[in-house]
């Protein structure tokens, strides 16, 4: 860590064995009074308070327990962090996954909810080299891909939201080494995903529902007829004009 204003410096992770470390992310909390750093290879996520400057201190810090495997963690608006992990089982054939489960600890450290997603993440979708990102205002998370795709979900409930957003864009839209996520990054607000794949190609997904609505209201003049609402929306929900 470095102070811009003052130019000190603070040394997170020292370590000689180079294959005891896979520092997967860093992540500020949204006010920067925190930051969260994952390690993967130690399957580990640390906790720091940076209101004080530097050096900053271990607020806490969580390392899995055997059968369970951390990928991911991020600060919300609260300072409570959204941590999560892959449960995984061993047979002859070796390690596998069984289960993704989203744990959130509140700003002392003290686990506050573990929850394990029912639905299933589709057998593309490379964990180990994905991202946690969390909304500043909502109870919003999403799993980034290198690649730029990103899967929605709640923390607190455990469900992911909608499909996974996909991208239409091949590889050969940004210049990067095929499986280099150094440059993966992203951004997340009730508003709007945005997010950089592996190859430096930049992305916004759109998550504001009501500008959707003005957008294909603007561009049908009409709302959707008594059939296309139960086609679309289901004849479960009371019809509503839209537009």
């Amino acid at each position: 860590l470095r102070d811009l204003d003052s130019g000190d410096t603070q040394t997170l992770i020292d370590d000689p064995d180079p294959f005891a470390v896979f520092l997967r992310d860093v992540v500020f909390s949204p006010d920067a009074s925190r930051l969260v750093v994952t390690n993967t290879g130690e399957s580990r996520f640390e906790v720091y308070d940076l209101a004080g400057g530097l050096p900053a201190p271990l607020v806490y810090e969580r390392v899995a327990p055997d059968g369970e495997r951390v990928f991911g963690a991020a600060l919300d608006a609260q300072n409570e962090l959204i941590g999560m992990s892959v449960l995984e089982d061993e047979d002859d054939q070796g390690v596998y996954e069984v289960g993704l489960t989203a744990s959130v600890w509140d700003e002392v450290g003290t686990e506050v909810l573990v929850s394990e997603f029912e639905g299933e993440l589709g057998d593309d979708f490379n964990l180990n080299e994905s991202l946690v990102r969390v909304s500043i205002d909502d109870d919003l998370g999403a799993l980034v891909t290198e690649w730029g795709e990103a899967q929605l979900f709640s923390a607190r409930t455990a469900q992911f939201i909608g499909e996974m957003l996909p991208v239409e864009c091949s590889p050969e839209c940004g210049e990067g080494v095929e499986g280099d996520a150094r440059l993966t990054n992203a951004t997340l607000s009730a508003a709007a995903l945005e997010s950089i794949d592996a190859f430096g190609a930049a992305r916004v997904f759109d998550l504001d529902v009501e500008r959707w609505i003005l957008l294909a209201c603007d561009a049908t003049t009409r709302s959707l007829t008594m059939e296309q609402w139960d086609r679309f929306v289901g004849a479960d929900f009371p019809y509503d004009p839209v537009c």
